[in-house]
């Protein structure tokens, strides 16, 4: 929707684009953007209805409506910085996040209940030996079978408790949609750890988005933070920000890994650690051996942004948007290493 409504825009800033270049009409263009609407309105509200939860319609329809109002006029919210970035910020940093993960659980804990209902039928029990497996692995010595099949199953009934009261959007009161949500944020307090990750994140790349665009929103007087404070002032604060989120990450997990090390004696560290693993309730069950490797991995991420960062000249819009386009390569690099801590 952006390149539809962007296209003189475009061909300053990213003349590579599929609209902006002329390899699609913006016709076509409109076509693919209602074809998607249209579609995934009938999926999420007729054709899997029965199958998934309000949160992932909650997700689908919150990130249309922002993208909309981003977007399109009368609203163009991307006219007002800090409006722009909030959008940002909500739909990839944190709506997504959200909606994706309790939608997930949910889906997960619902799968195990029909295991337990169905006898441990083999062909649906994948997903409960699975679960089982990382409950056993992240037990202790003594902890028996049964323990930690009694813990599965109370988890399984408050989720199932959740999904209960908040089966589809359309038959849900604003109430019911808070005291599920509310419901599962208990059972799982790692979600907000997380959440609030990527909303940081979100808030980066929303930054750093603008520093190479200030050619175009120049001319067609786009009052972006970069056109206002200028683009190597935004660049500036935007790594800072990567780094130092990344920075954080690696300490906060390395220090963790310190209370399940040798060097864990030390009363200053034990303290701080105990700190630490009170704020992060989700490193406590995570092995040390994956801590370790997380902060590893972590702090590589912060050597490379910053190490990075250093070379590229702010003025220079095609180097801040390579090194903007590897932000994403990051990003993403997050996703695939934060769920080691569930190891």
């Amino acid at each position: 929707m952006n390149q539809v409504t962007d296209i003189e825009i475009d061909k300053i800033n990213k003349p590579y684009l599929p609209i902006a270049s002329g390899k699609l009409t913006k016709t076509n263009g409109i076509i693919i953007i209602t074809s998607s609407l249209l579609i995934s309105l009938f999926m999420i509200f007729i054709l899997f209805k029965n199958t998934i939860s309000s949160f992932l319609q909650l997700t689908i329809i919150g990130s249309g409506i922002l993208g909309t109002l981003y977007s399109l006029s009368p609203f163009r919210l991307k006219k007002y910085p800090l409006l722009a970035a909030f959008c940002i910020l909500v739909v990839r940093g944190s709506l997504v996040n959200m909606g994706f993960f309790l939608e997930a659980k949910i889906a997960l804990q619902q799968m195990i209940t029909m295991n337990l209902n169905n006898n441990f039928n083999f062909n649906n029990s994948i997903s409960f030996i699975l679960n089982m497996i990382s409950g056993l692995l992240k037990s202790s010595s003594t902890t028996t079978l049964a323990t930690t099949v009694a813990s599965t199953t109370t988890t399984t009934a408050t989720t199932a408790a959740a999904a209960k009261i908040i089966p589809n959007l359309l038959y849900s009161s604003s109430y019911d949609i808070y005291r599920s949500f509310k419901l599962l944020i208990q059972q799982y307090p790692e979600s907000i750890i997380l959440n609030s990750f990527f909303a940081i994140f979100g808030l980066i790349i929303a930054i750093m988005k603008d520093v190479p665009d200030i050619r175009g929103d120049l001319i067609y007087k786009i009052p972006s933070f970069s056109v206002k404070l200028g683009a190597k002032k935004m660049f500036r604060i935007a790594y800072r920000l990567l780094y130092s989120l990344l920075g954080v990450t690696s300490f906060i997990t390395f220090f963790s890994y310190l209370t399940t090390s040798s060097i864990s004696g030390n009363f200053l560290i034990s303290s701080l650690t105990s700190s630490i693993s009170r704020f992060t309730s989700v490193l406590q069950s995570t092995s040390s051996t994956m801590k370790l490797l997380i902060s590893v991995i972590f702090f590589m991420m912060t050597y490379d942004v910053r190490s990075r960062a250093k070379k590229i000249e702010a003025d220079n819009p095609d180097k801040v948007f390579s090194y903007y386009m590897h932000i994403w390569n990051i990003f993403y690099l997050c996703y695939l290493v934060l769920p080691l801590m569930h190891f």
